[in-house]
């Protein structure tokens, strides 16, 4: 699907830690110092972790 676009360059983006509440659900993006993993909440479905190169594990 990427490859439709033509050309494409990639960069590094900026993310902040957040959390929001929705239906008595809470959101959040949560730092993992042990681990040093970044986590969407909840359950931790999707981490990303260093090489911080866009991929993420579920």
């Amino acid at each position: 699907m990427v490859s439709e676009l033509g050309d494409i360059n990639f960069q590094d983006i900026e993310i902040k830690i957040f959390h929001i509440q929705l239906d008595n659900i809470i959101y959040r993006l949560v730092a993992e110092e042990e681990s040093e993993m970044i986590n969407l909440e909840p359950s931790s479905t999707i981490s990303f972790q260093e090489p911080w190169d866009g991929e993420y594990y579920t």
